[in-house]
């Protein structure tokens, strides 16, 4: 049996930069990257509006830069920002909605993908 020969390979270097991110949670996987406008009720909430980017950044409606990460349970946690801290709920639907939780759990506001 004849053997193949490879030239000409050249190796490759990788760079690994680690951040960090709370045990459980990955960067907005599965939350639509767009434009989200907020209710409460049937009353529009513009002050917190919100713009999903790339790799788990987000855009407050001020123009403030931050990041969300996201539990396998959809569970939202939003870092920077006007809603930094907060606390959300990646409902999904069509459109995607994400609906901001008190500490007991309650819908405060829902957010939706504007079309």
């Amino acid at each position: 049996m004849k053997q193949r020969v490879i030239t000409g390979l050249r190796p490759i270097s990788f760079a690994l930069v680690f951040v960090p991110i709370p045990t459980g949670f990955v960067l907005a996987q599965g939350v639509p990257p767009g434009s989200y406008e907020c209710w409460y009720f049937t009353r529009a909430q513009p002050g917190l509006n919100f713009t999903v980017g790339g790799g788990g950044a987000y855009t407050d409606a001020d123009g403030k830069k931050g990041s969300i990460a996201v539990g396998s349970d959809g569970k939202i946690v939003f870092s920077g920002g006007a809603h930094d801290g907060s606390n959300a709920v990646y409902k999904g639907g069509n459109p995607p909605t994400i609906s901001f939780v008190s500490a007991r759990g309650a819908e405060a506001a829902f957010c939706q993908l504007a079309r």
